[in-house]
């Protein structure tokens, strides 16, 4: 259809992320496919940036991440089955490690994102019963932010978000 051309023709000359909703959405399942990967490349990319951020600077406020963290191990010590609550913990980690690198265009992204993003993990958490997994992984990642273990952290990390891009990639085919 004409639109898909300007929006093929908007996102190689003008790169702008509004244009990135319309190819979630559209029907051209090998563009939409293309921008996933590499959208999920860029997501995992920054978020392992943000670790070694953390990691290198002293004065980083991690109360925002701590909390976080005390609420899944709220979860994982009291599991429910309630699926909102699932992605909205979920989601929180991951707003919460950007936010505390205080790197603006990293919030920017991941807020861009964050709605395609929820339905994402709802889709995840709806088709496997890997809560308590991730959120050890996230805890996991949080006490090697601690100790400075950067390897740790991000191999962690790496668990959950290359988990979540294959579900996401096959859900997408």
């Amino acid at each position: 259809s004409p639109r898909h051309y300007v929006i093929i023709n908007d996102i190689m000359k003008t790169g702008s992320l509004g244009i990135l909703d319309d190819v979630l959405e559209s029907q051209n399942q090998p563009l939409k496919l293309r921008l996933l990967k590499d959208v999920l490349v860029y997501r995992k990319n920054i978020e392992m940036e943000a670790i070694h951020i953390i990691i290198c600077n002293d004065h980083i406020d991690l109360s925002m991440l701590s909390n976080v963290i005390e609420e899944h191990k709220r979860w994982v010590n009291h599991p429910q089955n309630d699926l909102e609550l699932l992605v909205n913990l979920d989601m929180l980690f991951h707003k919460a490690l950007l936010e505390s690198t205080e790197n603006i265009v990293y919030q920017l992204i991941h807020r861009h994102f964050e709605s395609f993003s929820q339905k994402m993990i709802g889709y995840f958490y709806q088709n496997y019963n890997l809560a308590e997994q991730n959120f050890n992984l996230y805890i996991e990642t949080y006490e090697a932010i601690l100790a400075c273990d950067e390897n740790k952290a991000k191999s962690a990390l790496s668990n959950v978000l290359d988990q979540g891009a294959q579900f996401v990639l096959q859900l997408m085919k």
